[in-house]
């Protein structure tokens, strides 16, 4: 009872408990649960409060969306908290008895109509798409000639508009949270302004002497992370019982050189700048295994020529290479398969990553999402790069504009004293 009455006063509502008046600890817990939505239930009555008024004078209800779509934000809010307050909600339900009673009473009561407490607290959440879905269900019905076409098109795209950024700020929220788990979780700080979380999962790394060994591999959007599992037995937790990993290895992806093998047997190298290079094939340094000793005539010379192709292709790609500061030599380009791929971190103490997934197809992944992610860092960083010389630019215009008005109102000064001596 006393949080059915904490659970009111949070609605805004009056509620007189018939044993005691809630305690600190009740309003907290229902204000973690219900969140604002007594804001946002005030906000819907003043919505359909003037969307009645607007269809009973005849006007457009379009402008009516238009001029309150700045208070959707009192949803942004309520998203933020959606994950945890049902989550909160499943532990007081489990734990608690007295909350768990008074739930499943209220749950009862026709007013609910056979709804849970859970059914009802989504409903915000599906509140804004489904004002949407009105508006373009509406537009789609109006004829283009009509006096409230127009208004509802600006409506639908100011609801659409606000429901983009709601979900953004939803996924951001949610990316954060996912880091903090993950930083609970490895006992280690993932976290960073822009970091976004993109793919876990197990792959069996080998080193440079064949030694093979399991790992759990995190991806982020600009780091590569591995490292060993607590179930497995490899190390004493010193993160505490929720720690599941300990973190071994971890590399930003600018400096990340992705090696695959493709069908037709030839590997190709992914570069931290964005660029591809063929390295040529895996197993052989033949053109397509034919012995050059044994050709001759046309074909020896049709041979020969392919070789120098290879040659100057696997050239041009060791020159790309060392500018990365990778050493090609290192490459284990021999161990590649339909199931592996190389990951070489180019630094000052390079490493090379032979990993192997479960299936080709999960190898794809890895590959695919790594180069993507690659790719827009690199896109990043030049869109950084370009600003940065646009504001030099501008600045040294703007100083070179300046000294020329310093040195023309110089020249001023000077003619008009020259004029009041003579």
């Amino acid at each position: 009872s006393t949080f059915a009455a904490a659970a009111a006063e949070a609605q805004g509502e009056t509620y007189v408990p018939p044993f005691a008046s809630p305690t600190a600890e009740d309003l907290v817990s229902a204000q973690r649960v219900f969140g604002n939505v007594a804001q946002i239930r005030d906000f819907t009555n003043q919505l359909m409060d003037e969307l009645t008024e607007a269809v009973k004078s005849g006007n457009a209800v379009g402008p009516v969306f238009v001029k309150l779509a700045p208070f959707f934000r009192l949803y942004s809010s309520y998203y933020s908290n959606f994950g945890a307050a049902q989550q909160l909600c499943k532990d007081l339900r489990e734990k608690n008895y007295w909350f768990h009673s008074f739930v499943s009473a209220v749950e009862r009561q026709p007013q609910c109509k056979g709804l849970h407490l859970s059914d009802y607290m989504i409903e915000p959440v599906q509140r804004v798409p489904r004002y949407e879905m009105l508006l373009k269900e509406l537009l789609k019905h109006t004829p283009e000639d009509h006096r409230f076409y127009a208004p509802l098109t600006v409506a639908v795209t100011t609801v659409a508009e606000v429901g983009q950024n709601m979900n953004s700020f939803l996924g951001q929220q949610e990316q954060k949270t996912k880091v903090a788990e993950l930083n609970t979780k490895w006992g280690a700080n993932f976290s960073a302004p822009a970091r976004m979380f993109i793919k876990q999962g197990t792959l069996i790394k080998t080193d440079r002497h064949a030694n093979s060994r399991r790992y759990t591999f995190l991806l982020f959007n600009d780091l590569i992370v591995y490292g060993e599992d607590a179930k497995a037995g490899f190390f004493f937790s010193s993160g505490g019982p929720t720690q599941e990993h300990k973190v071994r290895f971890q590399a930003p992806l600018t400096k990340a050189v992705v090696v695959v093998k493709g069908e037709d047997g030839n590997c190709t190298a992914f570069l931290p700048t964005g660029n591809c290079v063929d390295l040529g094939e895996a197993h052989s340094d033949d053109a397509e295994g034919v012995d050059k000793r044994r050709s001759t005539g046309f074909q020896g010379i049709e041979v020969m020529e392919k070789m120098k192709s290879v040659q100057d292709q696997k050239q041009a790609a060791k020159k790309a290479l060392e500018r990365l500061g990778v050493d090609m030599q290192r490459l284990q380009l021999s161990g590649l398969d339909d199931m592996s791929f190389l990951v070489e971190i180019a630094s000052t103490k390079p490493k090379t990553m032979l990993l192997t997934a479960e299936s080709m197809a999960e190898r794809d992944e890895w590959v695919d999402a790594m180069k993507d992610l690659i790719l827009k860092l690199q896109e990043s960083n030049a869109n950084r790069r370009r600003n940065a010389s646009e504001e030099e630019v501008i600045n040294h215009s703007h100083d070179g504009l300046g000294a020329k008005v310093g040195a023309a109102r110089a020249w001023l000064a000077n003619a008009k004293g020259g004029s009041s001596g003579r």
